[in-house]
């Protein structure tokens, strides 16, 4: 219904401030006509009248203002002045009130009282007696045209206040149409930005999350895809080669066992990488973190790749700077991140290249950043080499192209641990790979020297 949509609520809500201002105004405009109507009334007929009195009460007592048996007929509201305007103390009904009145400005002013037109005296009104019959003020308030143009303001906030309601919601009413919409599975819907205010914003927000979830099923399907493959590969050799074996067209040597034993390592290790990203993402990874120096991590790091490097030719570099302040990292973690950024550069290095590590501080930062000088990524691929399942050269092959879950585990664990990732392109060529932690407090970092002690 109407009245129970937010469009009625509004438009009621509309109407009745409409009418509340029409009221006020009215009870202010009858107020302000009242007072008006009484200063008239009381300046064309009663203070004349009061004039005409107080001349002959001058006259019938020796034309002199003092002290008689007789008191003037004087108004509560009005004071009595002298030839010099000043109050006529003889008068008793004056000396509570003379000097505060005196004091006041909004009067009347001050009427001169003349006799044979000659000045006498003075009187001075501080404010007209109150209106005897109001049904002579109300009565043009009550005529016809009057409750025409109630009516006619009525009607008009009415109408503005429906259609600004209306205006209001309508920005509702799509978000409510496009959320419907989502629902049903239509990520292409977009919400038409109308203006630049909060609704405006909405609507920009509301997009932006639609155009992210389209991102997000896409990348599901592809890394659906993707395992799919990842998985049929392996199997497909294994199946492959225990037939052949079976049927006795290849010999069940140990060398084709050994190719069925490498590539159900190769299906063990995507399951055991799958289960470890299942696990970051439902915040399920164990973590122990404790503070370590960057250089013990640094040191760690050469003596696992050292020779692995010096087998396919490759010169390991380490670089640590010196009085580096200490990380808290799980140390098994960090360095399963780095060992997987090695395992990149040397599946895409070649003999005579440089892979270098260096350690060293940037603000509240230790990085730790990982150079090779091999063929390096294209600048459009840098931003989503961390996705899962992204192979920054297109290929299939996971001897050129992996599996492309390493270097999605590195930022998982990266981000699990306070810190940051990314990529850069290395000059003139490479990839430079950079691992950023937080460093800790200095209470923190002498605690932690002291516990090592």
């Amino acid at each position: 219904m109407f009245v129970h949509s937010l469009t009625g609520k509004l438009s009621l809500a509309f109407t009745g401030f409409g009418l509340g201002v029409i009221l006020l105004a009215g009870s202010f405009g009858i107020w302000n006509t009242a007072d008006e109507f009484n200063r008239r009334k009381f300046q064309q007929e009663e203070l004349p009248e009061l004039v005409r009195q107080l001349v002959v009460y001058y006259e019938d007592h020796d034309e002199s203002w003092e002290t008689h048996d007789e008191d003037p007929p004087l108004p509560s509201y009005a004071v009595l002045l002298d030839i010099d305007q000043q109050p006529v103390d003889a008068l008793p009904k004056q000396l509570g009130r003379k000097r505060a009145w005196l004091r006041r400005s909004r009067n009347f002013g001050d009427v001169a009282i003349a006799k044979d037109g000659q000045v006498v005296g003075f009187l001075r009104v501080r404010h007209p007696p109150p209106v005897q019959n109001i049904e002579d003020v109300t009565g043009a308030a009550q005529s016809p045209m009057a409750w025409l143009g109630f009516g006619a303001i009525l009607l008009t906030a009415g109408v503005s206040g429906t259609l600004m309601s209306r205006r209001m919601t309508r920005p509702l009413q799509e978000l409510t149409e496009a959320t419907r919409a989502v629902a049903a599975g239509d990520l292409e819907y977009q919400v038409p930005v109308r203006s630049q205010d909060e609704f405006g914003t909405l609507a920009q927000a509301f997009n932006s999350m639609n155009r992210k979830l389209k991102t997000s099923q896409q990348q599901k399907r592809r890394m659906t895809q993707d395992i799919v493959h990842d998985l049929a590969q392996p199997i497909l050799v294994i199946r492959g080669l225990v037939e052949s074996m079976q049927e006795g067209i290849v010999p069940k040597s140990a060398e084709n066992l050994q190719v069925v034993r490498q590539e159900a390592d190769r299906l063990d290790a995507l399951a055991r990488d799958l289960h470890f990203l299942e696990q970051a993402d439902s915040r399920r990874l164990r973590l122990n973190p404790e503070w370590v120096a960057p250089r013990d991590l640094a040191n760690r790091f050469r003596t696992m790749y050292q020779e692995p490097a010096r087998r396919v030719g490759i010169d390991l570099q380490v670089t640590v700077s010196a009085n580096l302040p200490l990380v808290h990292v799980d140390t098994e973690r960090f360095m399963q991140a780095l060992s997987n950024l090695a395992t990149n550069a040397f599946q895409h290095g070649a003999a005579g290249d440089t892979v270098t590590l260096t350690a060293a501080v940037h603000e509240q930062e230790v990085r730790f950043i990982l150079t090779d000088n091999g063929p390096g990524v294209l600048e459009t691929d840098l931003p989503h080499i961390f996705d899962r399942f992204y192979r920054a050269d297109g290929s299939r092959n996971p001897v050129s192209g992996g599996s492309g879950i390493g270097l999605a585990i590195v930022k998982s664990l990266i981000e699990a641990l306070a810190g940051r990732v990314w990529a850069e392109a290395a000059e003139p060529h490479g990839l430079r790979m950079v691992l950023s932690l937080p460093v800790g407090s200095v209470n923190e970092r002498e605690k932690a020297l002291d516990s090592n002690v």
